[in-house]
């Protein structure tokens, strides 16, 4: 229960409300007194407005998961919000658009401690770890507009480790500097929402799909479009070659009960149509390419899986029937010697493609969720691979032993999962706009 008292009148109670389910750990005005910020035990927080005869909640904001909010600051001018928590996280509100506009990772313990400079161009969070972190930060609207106003469906991170390009449904692409977190560019120009996203080999250059049928060339230097190339279908997944020099779409079209698989080849300085790939005849389910491009891989409804040689358009070991039931998602490790394939009903399998005819590596396969299975990504060197489910859990494993690693419950739909190069971070698109940059032990 919180209570409000009046300053003229001591003693005298000025209005009492429930503000959290797990009680209220700490308040703060904004700089008026008209507005009041709250959080507690259930990791949300909440901004009133008691201007009036009674406190009337005017945003709720749910970004700290399952863990307790124990801390929240209003900005000088009373357009932010800023939290911090059990999850270690200090998050930036925006009452104006209503989401989260950054989520700031650098304590290692519970936040106990927030505020926002005068001047809004820097927040100060005190830790359990014993910590104090200054963050700079672009207040003014120049805040109000970064970031993503949907959730996020797609994200891909440069070779070089340096940025994170993240595509959403509110049809944008948006470039971030790993090491500050600040959005570089913002790249417009789709219809549609944005299915898939690959960075060049040289990190130069940045590729967008959608299902508005473009495939769309950005400049990561200068943060102008290069080229728009129409592939008339949507495009669930990209990639280029080791050399990039080329690029690959996969369009894919729904065609009653089975699917047009088309793989369509591009010179990557002029967008020229370099060769065409067609499958059909199956119910495509989910498909994925090895980071070099030599190999696609395509699930279906059945639970057969089928490999192909990109360039030489041939089927590598023939389909493999790895599922009783439609598979969710398919991956292959970067030396393509596994296959890692999972169900909708979250049953994972890996089979050994060095097998003349491939093997599962268990004799049971991995109870990866309970829920519905979602989404696989594959790390750098292949020695481990994360799983999501429609809840936004998420968890980690050894490739070769089936053991699990690690394990994050997100509370939220998550678009895609992508593990950064050295193999330390797996970033998680997150169907409230954000990206989380979670760590790997």
């Amino acid at each position: 229960m919180l209570k409000l008292w009046n300053p003229e009148k001591p003693g005298e109670e000025a209005a009492s409300f429930h503000a959290h389910e797990l009680g209220v750990a700490a308040i703060a005005y904004s700089g008026d007194g008209q507005l009041l910020a709250t959080c507690g035990g259930n990791g949300r927080v909440k901004v009133w407005n008691i201007g009036g005869t009674s406190p009337v909640q005017l945003v709720e904001f749910e970004g700290h998961g399952n863990k307790p909010a124990s801390s929240v600051a209003f900005s000088a001018d009373g357009k932010y919000v800023a939290s911090g928590g059990g999850d270690t996280l200090v998050k930036v509100w925006s009452l104006q658009t209503r989401n989260e506009l950054r989520s700031l990772r650098g304590h290692s313990d519970w936040v106990g401690s927030v505020a926002f400079s005068r001047d809004g161009r820097f927040i100060v969070s005190a830790g359990v770890d014993r910590s104090v972190k200054v963050w700079e930060y672009q207040g003014g609207e120049t805040a109000a507009n970064l970031g993503h106003t949907r959730g996020v469906s797609a994200v891909a991170v440069s070779g070089d480790g340096k940025w994170i390009a993240s595509g959403s449904y509110d049809k944008s692409v948006r470039l971030w500097e790993v090491a500050s977190g600040v959005e570089k560019y913002a790249f417009t120009g789709h219809t549609e929402e944005i299915q898939s996203l690959a960075f060049s080999p040289d990190s130069k250059l940045l590729i967008s799909g959608a299902k508005d049928g473009f495939v769309r060339v950005w400049n990561v230097e200068t943060g102008r479009e290069a080229r728009a190339i129409e592939t008339k279908e949507k495009v669930p997944a990209l990639v280029f070659s080791a050399n990039g020099k080329k690029f690959v779409a996969w369009t894919h079209k729904d065609t009653g009960n089975n699917s047009l698989i088309t793989l369509l080849t591009y010179e990557t300085a002029t967008g020229t149509p370099a060769d065409t790939y067609t499958d059909r005849d199956r119910s495509v389910k989910c498909l994925a390419f090895t980071p070099d491009g030599e190999m696609s891989v395509t699930g279906d409804s059945s639970g057969s899986v089928r490999i192909l040689l990109v360039a030489k358009h041939e089927r590598f070991k023939g389909d493999i029937p790895t599922h009783s039931k439609a598979l969710a998602d398919v991956a292959l490790t970067p030396d393509k010697k596994l296959l890692i394939a999972g169900d909708e009903d979250g049953d994972v399998k890996i089979f050994d493609l060095e097998k003349q005819i491939p093997e599962p590596l268990f004799e049971k396969a991995i109870p990866a969720h309970k829920n519905r299975l979602i989404g696989i990504a594959v790390g750098p060197d292949g020695s481990r691979f994360a799983t999501v489910d429609t809840t936004g859990q998420i968890r980690v494993w050894e490739t070769k032993t089936g053991k699990k690693v690690r394990e994050w419950e997100l509370r939220m739909p998550v678009g895609g999962l992508v593990f950064t190069p050295d193999g330390k971070h797996i970033v998680s698109a997150n169907g409230n706009g954000t990206l989380y940059l979670l760590d790997l032990p």
